[in-house]
């Protein structure tokens, strides 16, 4: 039987809970803060949570912070008297939304009305402290936190729960196909949608936990355990595409339900499949190590293991085609194959860490790290191992110098059962008919087929061996001058030599003697990835002009020979590609400050200008791309009286991709069998980015019992594709997968002290998004907007707080 780790922690969380009956200085001060974030949230955005939860009680003094401090706050004693607090808050969420709720409700219940409350206690002895709290933010979202500290053990436990709602993917522009796997037309009609779950909600549930144990043995020897464990529960929308999907019906087979065939001509398009499936991924993680300090030498080692369950996840199938006699496929065979499939696995890691005075001037640092993750699907085993040295030396005056070196190797075992022995003919996780292989002749294993048993073998999976050394600099020249801005004037500089190499990554080429000549009857041409070469600059200059204020500029610059590509063998219908993401040239350069004109006023600013390029090493036209990037982030906090408190942010990144891609499959009607169509070329495409983001926060006390505060926060996101088809029906492949989005949120509240130890609050959260992204149609776009992603939602707040 399994055991749910999760529910058995939440329990003896709420149980240890119940002995609770005051709360800290800090759970509660922060639970009073209008800034205030639920603890851990995970992949939570904070924003989110903090529009919903904020709580704040009665007003009071102004701290020197950009916080407004509460009354409300636990007291503690300087000598060892025992110590008892507690805080209680308790309201109503009151919701009222319309549109789509998947965004405006990722995180958090705008569905429905729902009750709020917190609670936070602390009780100490003097020997024995017990920190803990519970919090309910709706009906869908808690966390309970445990903090203990006694005389030999200190625990640190925490629980949440909420739920994730997920996007649905509309597939908009594309030709959806109600219960027919075909669409009359030409052979520019590149894009269908069956969707097998129509009007699915998709969301699910999240549970996740942490403990972390820690205690003395003796005073040089220190024992710690940490443990993790996270589940995921709900319904995804699994999507699939099969490329060159033929509209005509199975010469062999039978399409199976749900997929049926209403017949028409031969065409072939990208075709997507989606439907609904359950998952339930369960994940739980312990550390346990031991930690020896003898004099200057500093010992660690633990030993980690990982184990991830995805046993519980439904499968789903979609429909390929498993056999050809040319492109466009004339004969084929079609099955069912199962996709979306997530295997378990189990990872094991033991580190050995040590740092150590070496002398009066060195320091050294030694890490050691070994372990392995098992696939149990296909029970292949990933072994991964690597060192880390640091050695910091000051013997030179005013001079810091770091000097490293670090190794990192990962492998795969071959894996040596058959395909055929783990998943028979009968098994849905792979298509029944030709496995990916390489053409005879050639060296290479060849097609591999599951229902005859021929050469039915796994390939070597690639493995990397990295190398590195290097240094790093901190020089301050006039660090024993009495001028202030010299001595605090610093110069940091560094660089590091990186190679990478590779195992098992030689592929065989369609195309005669060249990867880009026409594709041939021969055997193929060997291509096998070279060494990766890396290396990087870095430079800067730090200023800090007085106590007040502190100036930044830094300069990396990184060169690359021969990134890791990614190639297209077998390719029928036009000739090898080989492909790249990464860059043989990047450059960043970085300007920023932090000006603190007194202890009421803050501003910060950093600006950043970032480029790589690659020119296709030379041989991968495809690999060919240009990047520009420019973040920009500016903030600042003001407290002009003691009463008021204002904050405001602003940053935007605007980014861009110049890159040659191939589009022959899309642009050139087939001519022949056998693969003769013309080889691809070049077309230059671009890709747009831009974000910006503006945030407002005021808060201000009218009387000492009366407080007021409001958040305004703006985002505006652009992520558009300039990619045309010019043959065929006129379409822009770029309205496929634009994305235009703009987010408003706003927040006002009011606290009000009516007793000593009573308080009330209230607030109001509006939250819109919308979707502005326009529907594409054949030529381009229809100019409406997609509205199916855009909602609003009203949420109301009202409670009280005591403190007891």
């Amino acid at each position: 039987m399994k055991v749910n780790y999760l529910t058995l922690l939440a329990g003896a969380t709420l149980v240890l809970l119940s002995a609770a009956a005051r709360a800290d200085q800090s759970a509660a001060s922060a639970l009073a803060d209008p800034e205030y974030r639920v603890p851990d949230t995970n992949a939570v955005p904070a924003t989110t949570v903090a529009l919903a939860t904020t709580a704040s009680t009665a007003p009071g003094t102004m701290n020197s912070g950009s916080s407004y401090r509460t009354d409300d706050t636990a007291t503690y004693n300087q000598d060892s008297d025992p110590v008892q607090d507690f805080i209680a808050r308790a309201g109503v969420w009151a919701v009222h939304s319309s549109g789509s709720q998947t965004e405006v409700g990722q995180y958090q219940n705008v569905r429905q009305s729902s009750p709020f409350f917190d609670l936070d206690g602390i009780h100490s002895d003097g020997d024995r402290t017990f920190d803990l709290s519970l919090i309910g933010t709706d009906n869908d979202t808690d966390d309970a936190r445990l903090h203990y500290f006694g005389p030999s053990v200190e625990a640190n436990i925490d629980y949440q729960r909420f739920d994730h709602q997920l996007y649905q993917d509309s597939y908009a522009g594309w030709t959806t196909i109600a219960g027919a796997n075909s669409t009359p037309g030409n052979n520019f009609n590149v894009m269908s949608h069956d969707n097998l779950s129509p009007g699915t909600d998709y969301a699910m549930r999240v549970q996740d936990y942490k403990a972390n144990f820690h205690g003395q043995v003796t005073d040089n020897l220190k024992w710690y355990v940490n443990t993790f464990g996270m589940e995921k529960e709900g319904e995804q929308q699994a999507n699939a595409v099969a490329h060159c999907y033929t509209a005509t019906p199975a010469t062999t087979g039978t399409y199976p339900a749900p997929f049926t065939n209403t017949g028409g001509p031969a065409h072939n398009q990208c075709h997507a499949v989606s439907q609904a499936q359950h998952i339930d991924w369960k994940t739980n993680e312990v550390e346990a190590g031991l930690e020896l300090r003898l004099g200057a030498l500093t010992i660690n080692y633990s030993h980690m293991v990982r184990d991830f369950d995805a046993s519980g996840d439904q499968q789903v199938y979609n429909l390929y085609a498993t056999g050809s006699s040319g492109y466009p496929i004339a004969a084929a065979t079609y099955s069912l194959a199962g996709y979306n499939i997530v295997p378990n696995s189990l990872t094991q890691m033991d580190r050995l860490k040590a740092s150590a005075d070496l002398g009066c001037d060195t320091n050294a640092y030694v890490l050691g790290y070994l372990g392995d993750t098992t696939d149990q699907l296909n029970w292949m085993n990933r072994h991964y191992s690597g060192g880390d040295l640091r050695i910091t030396n000051k013997s030179i005056k005013n001079l810091a110098v770091t000097a490293y070196a670090k190794a990192y190797a990962d492998h795969t075992d071959n894996q040596s059962e058959t395909l055929n022995s783990l998943y028979p003919a009968s098994a849905p996780f792979f298509q029944q008919g030709t496995l990916p292989g390489a053409p005879p002749g050639s060296g290479d294993p060849g097609p591999s087929t599951l229902a005859s048993g021929v050469n039915a073998n796994w390939q070597p999976q690639i493995g990397r061996d990295r190398e590195a050394v290097g240094f790093d600099t901190r020089w301050r020249p006039f660090e024993d001058d009495c001028n202030m801005l010299r001595r605090n004037f610093a110069v940091v500089s560094g660089y590091e030599y990186a190679t990478e190499h590779y195992q098992n990554a030689t592929y065989y080429i369609l195309g005669g003697t060249t990867p880009y000549t026409a594709p041939s009857a021969s055997p193929g041409y060997p291509y096998t990835q070279p060494d990766t070469i890396k290396n990087t600059y870095f430079v800067g200059l730090e200023e800090k002009w007085s106590a007040e204020f502190q100036s930044f500029v830094r300069y990396k610059y990184i060169t690359t020979d021969y990134p890791f590509v990614g190639v297209t063998p077998e390719d029928y219908w036009q000739a090898t590609a080989l492909d790249s993401a990464l860059p043989q040239r990047e450059s960043r350069l970085e300007i920023g400050g932090t000006w603190t004109l007194c202890d009421r006023f803050m501003l910060n600013g950093e600006l950043y200008v970032e480029n790589s390029s690659s020119d296709g090493f030379g041989y991968a036209p495809f690999a060919t791309f240009n990047t520009n990037s420019v973040p920009f982030v500016l903030s600042a906090w003001w407290a002009p009286t003691p009463c008021w408190s204002v904050n405001a942010g602003y940053a935007e990144l605007n980014s861009s991709i110049n890159q040659d891609i191939a589009l022959s499959a899309l642009n050139a009607p087939y001519t022949g069998t056998g693969g003769t169509n013309p080889t691809p070329s070049p077309y230059p495409s671009t890709f747009a980015n831009r974000s910006e983001v503006v945030n407002l926060g005021a808060r201000y006390a009218w009387t000492p019992k009366l407080s007021t505060c409001a958040e305004f926060e703006y985002v505006y996101a652009l992520n558009a594709t300039s990619i045309p088809v010019a043959a065929g029906g006129g379409y822009n492949l770029g309205t496929y997968s634009l994305v235009d989005s703009e987010t408003i949120r706003v927040s006002v509240g009011v606290d009000y002290r009516w007793q000593c130890n009573m308080s009330m609050f209230a607030r109001y959260n509006y939250y819109n998004f919308l979707d502005l992204t326009p529907v594409p149609v054949t030529g381009g776009t229809s100019g409406a907007i997609n509205t199916n992603m855009s909602g609003q939602t009203n949420m109301f707040l009202v409670g009280m707080s005591g403190k007891f």
